[in-house]
């Protein structure tokens, strides 16, 4: 399936080079089967062609995290936060 599918996102690369969902979504078959260091440059030039592209940061956090690179999964989540701030969860201060 791995195959196939690498196949076709091959394809829509070529067909729409410029398109940061079909640059994802290559990501997304490499992390798939496990070929982080593949699908974080996918996940990278989908986010050159939009900085903002939230579904590409939030996947690249992960795969970053797969990586090992905690610091860099980290920033990811800054990212997030700093794109939509009411987006996650705050912990609440204990009362002494």
């Amino acid at each position: 399936m791995y195959d196939k599918s690498l196949a076709i996102m091959q394809k829509a690369v070529a067909l729409a080079p410029d398109n940061p969902q079909i640059l994802l979504n290559m990501g997304a078959v490499y992390a798939q089967a496990e070929h982080f260091t593949e699908a974080a440059v996918w996940m990278e030039k989908a986010l050159a062609k939009d900085p903002n592209f939230i579904n590409a940061i939030e996947h690249l956090a992960g795969v970053k995290t797969s990586l090992k690179k905690f610091e860099e999964a980290i920033d990811m989540c800054r990212r997030i936060m700093a794109l939509r701030p009411g987006s996650m969860l705050t912990i609440p201060k204990l009362e002494s």
